[in-house]
């Protein structure tokens, strides 16, 4: 087993399920009306930097990494890693560049492939995005919460589906399931008294025999206001 590789699948989880962990309200229980309310939220909650403090452990191996993450709009996403400088990974748009050491890795100009790690959308709800790769639909309303069942549609897709479990006291996700044939990972979602997410834990099966991995993240000094485009540049 390589550690590095199972690290990376655990971050390139929570990357891609970062843009559910927003706050949002909604009045009506139909898809449509539930994906317009996620959009409204997003654009409200989509321009803050955070202070990340991931922790991931598998059988043998544990490893932490601090990041400061801006974000603005729904494609301008900036991550630092606070342990090494150099690292930095930008997205603007269609654009990416991603820097270790100082030493540019890659740069990417135009529009991504579809399977890479980081997208704009990662990072920010879209539903035009999500209706467009998932068929949506609501598995279960229930007095305190409400699940939505997202199936993927095409077959090489990274899981079979998830389910998005949101309280229906406040209106925000709380939790995840993700199926795919390795097994079932869980996100668990919790948020400070002014509606930050606070804590992320994530519980994914390993790649062979039945061992798990889990991450753990930390955010604080969560600041909302403007940023400086001049952050996201790519030249």
């Amino acid at each position: 087993m390589n550690p590095n590789k199972t690290h990376s699948k655990l971050y390139t989880i929570t990357v891609l399920l970062f843009a559910f962990t927003f706050p949002f309200a909604l009045n009506a229980l139909t898809v449509n009306e539930v994906l317009e309310q996620l959009d409204a939220s997003s654009r409200v909650s989509d321009t803050l930097s955070q202070n990340v403090t991931m922790r991931m452990t598998i059988p043998g191996a544990e490893k932490m990494q601090r990041m400061k993450i801006y974000k603005k709009g729904g494609d301008k996403v900036r991550i630092e890693n606070l342990d090494r400088a150099g690292d930095v990974t930008i997205i603007n748009g269609d654009n990416m560049l991603m820097k270790v050491d100082g030493k540019e890795v890659i740069k990417q100009v135009g529009e991504k492939d579809k399977e890479s790690m980081f997208s704009p959308t990662a990072f920010s709800f879209n539903s035009t995005t999500l209706k467009k790769e998932y068929d949506i639909s609501i598995k279960e309303n229930r007095s305190d919460i409400v699940i939505l069942k997202l199936k993927p549609k095409e077959s090489n897709a990274s899981y079979n589906m998830i389910e998005m479990v949101i309280d229906k006291d406040n209106w925000r996700v709380k939790g995840q399931k993700m199926y795919s044939n390795a097994g079932i990972t869980k996100m668990n979602i919790e948020y400070d008294n002014n509606g930050n997410v606070s804590f992320i834990k994530v519980d994914s099966p390993l790649p062979h025999g039945s061992e798990r991995g889990y991450m753990i993240m930390e955010y604080s000094n969560t600041n909302r206001g403007n940023i400086s485009d001049d952050l996201f540049k790519i030249e």
